[in-house]
């Protein structure tokens, strides 16, 4: 949606994303069978308390493409709306709710300290690397096939 310039961000995208590379996502797993924390439930990230704007920044900056428009919450959860009867009616695949700009709009991080208490859990992977690693498997991904 960047690349055709159909992309806005809620609320200049003060919200805080809850990001985590897949190499710690693995970590936590085999860190929580090894642990034997059966029944247990942990939030994992990155641990990194950053910003959707932050975020979207860099993605557009991986790609040259412009900084995102800002847009209120309510103008894109209506587009969205729009969009999502507009999807049903030509039979396509519904690719973004509504409901997904109240959770990019929320104001804090999740805790990962039960992890990092019961697991040892520590993110071995910052965001800085992680989106050094995704532009690296951009250059090397066709994502628009992917796509389909």
């Amino acid at each position: 949606m960047m690349r055709q310039k159909l992309f806005a961000c809620a609320n200049d995208a003060k919200g805080v994303i809850n990001h985590v590379y897949i190499d710690n996502l693995i970590d936590s797993i085999f860190l929580a069978i090894e642990k034997e924390t059966y029944g247990e439930i942990f939030n994992i990230t990155d641990g990194q308390e950053t910003s959707w704007k932050e975020y979207f920044m860099r993605l557009a900056a991986m790609e040259d493409l412009q900084a995102p428009l800002s847009l209120s919450k309510d103008e894109i959860k209506l587009f969205l709306k729009l969009r999502v009867q507009g999807q049903k009616l030509f039979r396509k695949k519904v690719d973004i709710l509504p409901e997904s700009i109240d959770f990019m709009t929320r104001p804090y991080a999740c805790s990962i300290a039960k992890a990092q208490n019961l697991l040892n859990y520590k993110p071995a992977i910052d965001l800085e690397e992680g989106m050094q690693r995704t532009h690296e498997w951009l250059q090397k991904t066709d994502i628009q096939s992917l796509m389909k």
